[in-house]
């Protein structure tokens, strides 16, 4: 395979122009369908981003307080740079 066929396409045997495909330059509108193409996302995705944004707001939901509220925080990390 040769970078002619990475790039630009059309040096396989058997292979034709590309008319699906819009050219680089078209109009955006042109441009939207074919940038989903083959673009998937697992199942779990959702799942795992809900678990996430309703961990950050379960101390808020639970009415936790103090340390036990900050207890899944990161400790902010001091630098000895810093003057």
């Amino acid at each position: 395979m040769s970078h002619r066929t990475f790039w630009v396409g059309d040096t396989i045997e058997g292979g034709g122009e590309d008319d699906r495909t819009p050219r680089y330059g078209a109009p955006a509108a042109r441009m939207l369908r074919p940038i989903f193409w083959g673009v998937t996302a697992p199942w779990n995705l959702s799942p795992s981003a809900a678990l996430g944004v309703w961990l950050m707001f379960a101390p808020a939901a639970f009415g936790t307080q103090g340390g036990v509220a900050d207890s899944g925080a990161l400790p902010a990390r001091s630098s000895s740079l810093s003057p």
